[in-house]
C-alpha cells in the first residue's frame, strides 16, 4: 500500500473539518505500531496540545 494514503486515511476527516488532530503513540509490544488519536475544537490548538501531554503522561504511566 502506498505510504501517504495509508496514513492519511486517519487524519483526512478532521483535516478537512479544519479541526487539530494529534497521535499519541501507545507502548505496546507484541503487535505493530498502535497511536491514539485525539481531534480538537477548531482553533484550539494549545487545548488539544495540552490535553495529549496529559494523555501521554496517563498512557506512560500505564
Amino acid at each position: 500500500m502506498p505510504t501517504f494514503s495509508t496514513l492519511i486515511r486517519n487524519t483526512s476527516p478532521a483535516a478537512t473539518a479544519g479541526l487539530p488532530s494529534v497521535t499519541i503513540p501507545l507502548p505496546v509490544s507484541a503487535s505493530p505500531p498502535v497511536g491514539l488519536q485525539l481531534v480538537g475544537r477548531r482553533m484550539a490548538d494549545r487545548e488539544l496540545l495540552s490535553a495529549a501531554v496529559r494523555v501521554d503522561a496517563l498512557v506512560r504511566r500505564g
